[in-house]
């Protein structure tokens, strides 16, 4: 009869392999093993290495020199600090602030800070399941959130969902490659899913760690806030409809955009019977809906949202 295989185990024993075992093992086949670069660990096979075991392009890097290291800015810490201040029981709800939460030794601390230096701040932690989340960072909210003491709630899309949406970003990769595909549709997913959650439950500011390249580089940003202009744009396209398209489902998007409440719930009744539709699933739909749309499917609609249930229905 097979046994269940503790996965926290089995990452502790591989980790402990591959710092204490590896290192002596290595002796004894490493003329069979390709030689990497002594700086980033690029192989052989992917760089030339000099005589010194370096790689080319770290040969190149080093001799152009390190870039200048940032000066201490203490105007952007007090730009900071009164962002996360204004936010101190702003919150229309239980809640001022959401912050993204992985279980790492980055996030908790983040979250540790914040108890410390805003006390008055009331947190709600979201962690967000992309589906290759270890057994290790699992075990590690459990963990440290009953240390932390805040509220938590865990998203968690169906595992056919994760697959459709990595097949199209690798099947669509653009001139970024996997990173500027992949990577960047994943953490669109989880920042959304960030959005509707906060939008939900009236949480005005929503926290995430990254580091100052992802900031300035892949964000584009010089300052800690996304600009609200940026945030309370319209938006034209979501990921959701390239995915029905890529899987040859009809698709409606109307935009709300100078559309009476009543006029643009009617188009959308309208779009929705013609389809044959029976059933309404409110997926992120973050728009009250008219009495009479709501009226014409009782019975029929589902609301599907994250929520603490049954602590805030």
């Amino acid at each position: 009869m097979a046994q269940d295989v503790d996965p926290v185990k089995t990452a502790r024993m591989f980790e402990f392999f591959v710092q204490k075992v590896w290192p002596m093992q290595r002796r004894f086949v490493g003329s069979r093993l390709n030689r990497r670069c002594t700086q980033c660990g690029a192989s052989e096979k992917m760089l030339p290495l000099d005589a010194q075991g370096i790689c080319s392009e770290c040969v190149r890097q080093n001799a152009q020199g390190l870039p200048p290291k940032r000066a201490h800015d203490p105007a952007l810490e007090a730009e900071l600090a009164k962002i996360i201040a204004s936010a101190q029981g702003a919150g229309g709800g239980h809640y001022d602030a959401l912050i993204m939460f992985s279980g790492g030794k980055d996030s908790t601390y983040l979250v540790q800070r914040l108890k410390n230096d805003h006390p008055r701040l009331r947190i709600l932690a979201c962690t967000v399941d992309n589906g290759f989340m270890s057994p290790v960072a699992k075990s590690n909210l459990d963990e440290v959130l009953p240390r932390l003491n805040i509220d938590h709630v865990f998203i968690r899309p169906r595992r056919e969902f994760y697959v459709k949406l990595f097949r199209y970003t690798l099947m669509h990769l653009n001139a970024e490659g996997s990173y500027g595909t992949v990577d960047f549709s994943d953490g669109e997913f989880m920042l959304d899913s960030a959005r509707n959650l906060a939008a939900e439950k009236q949480i005005p500011l929503i926290i995430c760690g990254y580091s100052r390249y992802q900031v300035e580089n892949g964000l584009g940003f010089r300052h800690f806030e996304s600009p609200r202009e940026r945030e309370r744009q319209l938006r034209t396209e979501t990921a959701g409809l390239k995915l029905a398209e890529a899987e040859g489902a009809a698709t409606f998007a109307l935009s709300h955009k100078g559309m009476a409440r009543a006029e643009h719930d009617r188009a959308m009744d309208a779009a929705i019977r013609a389809s044959g539709a029976e059933w309404v699933a409110l997926a992120g739909y973050m728009r009250i809906l008219t009495p009479e749309f709501v009226s014409g499917w009782e019975g029929r609609m589902v609301n599907i949202h994250p929520s603490l249930l049954p602590k805030y229905p």
